[in-house]
This record gives structure tokens, sequence and C-alpha cells, in this order.
């Protein structure tokens, strides 16, 4: 059960990460439009160690332990399957988008937090309390709404049977879900710190995505180098606040915070941006809200 510090600590590491990925969502688009997204995921990744590697310095030279006292084979092996699972799950959903609608594939990939709950509750034993589970609804739906931009609300859950990239949305809802779980054992059962998880987190992603990445590096981004730092520092600042997020609290609560992300861009979208279906996006957020206030409601 997850008492009331615990939970307003976690609470507070997961709305702040969502903040600071919903202002890089925005950024992205505003700005790595035109590039190849296998191209700025490796670049933003890579500038993203860069700016997290004096976090880790620091913590090296405080002399605090970067590594579990008991760091067993078994656990090596749990972590970088954990990173090979998070590169499947993104090449899952940019294979959907890039073959099937934006409208229909990003609500979809989007609910990953409702297979969250079961995982943790059969696998891990994790108490969620039945006002969080509605919220943790309520979130996901606000989550589904604020990415939705189609002809009918529930278009894309009806695709699910017949189109292939709905299925691979669904699919990288699914693996980003293992993920989660996995970011939660590693940074609370196992005590991995997030100043190594952030780093082979990241290093492992762009490691992989490095030949992908190769093959279609037709663009000069030499001139962009400081915009590609600014995201960097977006990236380090939003994984470490998750990687904090997930030490402290379920993966069942902390991941739809951290989804909120995408109402935050969207919004931003909207007001700065003028992209369309700005009033949905409203009432996603109001929808968001009292999510969060159930999540959050002590227990």
């Amino acid at each position: 059960m997850v008492g009331l510090d615990l939970l307003s600590t976690g609470s507070s590491y997961a709305l702040g990460s969502a903040l600071v990925w919903g202002t890089f969502l925005f950024y992205f688009k505003r700005y790595f439009n035109e590039y190849p997204s296998t191209v700025v995921l490796v670049l933003t990744s890579s500038f993203g160690i860069a700016c997290y590697l004096p976090v880790t310095a620091y913590t090296v030279w405080s002399g605090t332990p970067l590594f579990p006292s008991a760091f067993s084979l078994t656990e090596i092996i749990f972590t970088l399957v954990t990173i090979l699972i998070f590169s499947l799950a993104l090449l899952t959903f940019y294979h959907a988008v890039s073959t099937g609608a934006v409208s229909v594939v990003s609500p979809i990939s989007k609910i990953h937090p409702v297979f969250i709950v079961p995982i943790e509750l059969f696998f891990l034993g994790t108490h969620v309390s039945v006002l969080q589970l509605f919220g943790i609804v309520l979130a996901t739906f606000a989550v589904y709404l604020a990415n939705y931009s189609g002809d009918g609300l529930f278009v894309p859950i009806r695709k699910l049977a017949t189109f292939r990239p709905a299925q691979f949305g669904l699919l990288s809802a699914v693996l980003m879900a293992l993920v989660n779980v996995s970011q939660r054992v590693l940074l609370h059962d196992i005590a991995l710190t997030p100043q190594v998880w952030v780093l082979i987190k990241n290093g492992g992603v762009a490691l992989l995505f490095v030949p992908i990445a190769a093959s279609k590096w037709s663009v000069d981004v030499r001139g962009n180098l400081g915009t590609f730092l600014i995201a960097g520092l977006f990236i380090a600042t939003g994984e470490h606040l998750v990687a904090l997020a997930y030490a402290t609290i379920p993966a069942s609560v902390a991941a739809p915070l951290i989804s909120l992300q995408a109402i935050i861009a969207v919004i931003l979208g909207g007001l700065l941006l003028g992209e369309d279906h700005f009033t949905i996006r409203l009432f996603a957020a109001l929808v968001a809200i009292f999510g969060i206030a159930f999540v959050t409601i002590p227990q």
C-alpha cells in the first residue's frame, strides 16, 4: 500500500516529468519536424547522455554507490532485455505511424497504462485502490482524447480488428507497458540508481538505432547542434524525473501521470502553433485533472 508521503513525492516526480516531456514534444515538433525520427532519436539521446554525465560524475565523486551491492548476472540480463524491449516499442510505434494514419495509431499507442495494472497486480502483487484505478482509466482516456484527430472518437478502437497499423500501435502500447513495469523493478526492487539507468537506457537505445538512422542520414545537422543540445537537456531532466518516479511509486500510478505529457504538448501546439481540435484537447486536460485527483488520493 502506498503511503501519503511516498505517493505525494512520487506523483510530484511523475507530474514534473510530464511537464518536461510535454514541453519537449512541442519543442520536437517545432524544430525537428523535417528530420527523420530515427536520426533525431539517436542525436537527442546522445546529447541527453552528454548532459546527464555530470550528474553521474557528481554521484561518483560524492562516494554514492552507482550499482546495488549484489548486482547479479540475471539482473544484468534483465536490464539489457528492458532496453531491447524499449527499442522494439519505439520501432513498432514508428512503423505503425509510417504505414497508417496518425489519428488512428497515436491514440491506441498511448493506452499502455491500462496494461500496466494487470501486469503489476499479477506479477508484483502491487496494490491499487478502486479510486486510483478509476483515476488511471480517466488519465489514460484523457491521453487518448489528446491524441485523437479523426472522424469518430472510437474509430481507432474499431479498426483494431482489421487495420494492421492500429494493431502495431496496440503492440507498441503493450511493449511500453512491459518497459514501464521493468523500470519499476529495476529502480525499486533491484535498486539500480537513476544515475546509471538514465545513461544505459539512452545509450542502449542510441546504439541500437544507429544502423537504422545511418541509412536515412540525408540531412546536415551541423547548423542545429545548439538546438539538439537544448533537446538533450530536456531528455536528461525528463529521464531523471521519470527514474525517480518509478523508484518511488508503482508503475501503474506513475505511468498515467507521466503520459499526461501528451496533453501538455497538444495544448502548447494549439496555443502557439494553431493546431486543430483545440477544444477537445482542453476537454482532455479537464478529464486529466480529475484523473490525477483520483490517482493521487492518499491511501
